[in-house]
């Protein structure tokens, strides 16, 4: 192997990971997107990302627009696949496919000759445990999902998914709505100290690391500064996650439940603020803080220098 293939290899080992979350037509069709989205020059429209990662044509331009839009997707399953990464100081927890192949622990070393088994019995899979469990098995708990107190259903075991991890044993977790009006959920972690209640609330707290990675990129600009040698682009990224949780203690902390962003028709009934609201909020003071000094103080002069803070405040 030379050197230049190692990186290549490396990229498709990555991609590797995520295989679980796709059909075998479905990763390929991920393989080739994803290298078209690294390869396309320009904007990254479908159309780019095809002639890209797809240039002998294999599949239609149609293709990838369908799996875009409305393909078979099970991206927890993505994350679900870390598990068997060995990642330091990290658990994860995650959603959990309804059809994932799931063995008993290996069984006990007999003594005998020959090379012990790696696996027990094979499990039912999610999917199956789920029809046959009546509501009399599962455990009514409660947890925190996003501030508010939820109640669930719950019944968990432990399980080898030998296909992720072949050495540890992971929680599988399977949730159903008191109510019966949702659909039974599955998830699955390797913190094997988690109760059922931490495990559901753990996934909860998800929705707000993806907000957060969203607004550091197209709110603070996490992406922008030019500081590619050496530990550049990792400080820019943690500078950018420490300014966006700074400027929320500081806007919670300043204002508390007041309501400093301006009311639209459009959107009377917003009770809560954003971040581009906690943003134009300490734009506005540095920006007042600079300018006011060097103001002429007057009925007329006051309008005049709000109104320019407001659009200071709110600039892209």
């Amino acid at each position: 192997m030379t050197s230049r293939a190692v990186p290549v290899r490396a990229f498709s080992d990555l991609l590797g990971v995520a295989k679980s979350a796709f059909s075998a037509p479905g990763f390929a069709l991920f393989s080739r997107l994803v290298t078209g989205w690294v390869l396309a020059p320009g904007r990254r429209t479908i159309a780019a990302m095809f002639i890209a990662g797809d240039p002998q044509g294999i599949r239609s331009l149609d293709a990838y627009h369908r799996f875009v839009r409305c393909g078979r997707w099970s991206i927890d399953a993505a994350y679900a696949a870390l598990i068997g990464r060995g990642l330091p100081r990290t658990s994860v927890t995650a959603r959990l496919r309804r059809d994932a192949r799931l063995f008993e622990g290996p069984p006990q070393r007999t003594g005998k000759r020959g090379r012990p088994r790696a696996r027990g019995a094979r499990l039912e899979s999610p999917d199956a445990m789920s029809k046959r469990l009546a509501n009399s098995a599962f455990d009514l708990v409660e947890y925190d999902c996003r501030g508010k107190t939820v109640a669930a259903l719950v019944w968990s075991t432990r399980a080898l998914w030998y296909k992720v991890d072949k050495r540890r044993l992971v929680t599988v977790l399977i949730a159903r709505d008191p109510a019966g009006v949702m659909a039974d959920a599955f998830f699955v972690s390797d913190d094997e100290d988690a109760t059922d209640a931490e495990i559901l609330a753990a996934y909860s707290g998800r929705w707000a690391i993806e907000v957060t990675n969203r607004e550091v990129k197209q709110c603070l600009g996490a992406e922008d500064p030019q500081c590619w040698k050496y530990q550049g682009p990792e400080r820019a990224a943690h500078l950018s996650l420490w300014l966006y949780s700074a400027i929320w203690t500081w806007y919670i902390g300043t204002f508390g439940t007041a309501v400093t962003w301006t009311p639209r028709p459009w959107y009377r009934k917003k009770a809560t603020p954003s971040f581009l609201d906690a943003l134009a909020a300490l734009r506005r003071t540095l920006w007042a803080e600079r300018i006011m000094p060097l103001s002429i103080f007057g009925r007329a002069h006051d309008k005049i220098i709000d109104a320019m803070l407001d659009v200071l405040a709110t600039a892209a």
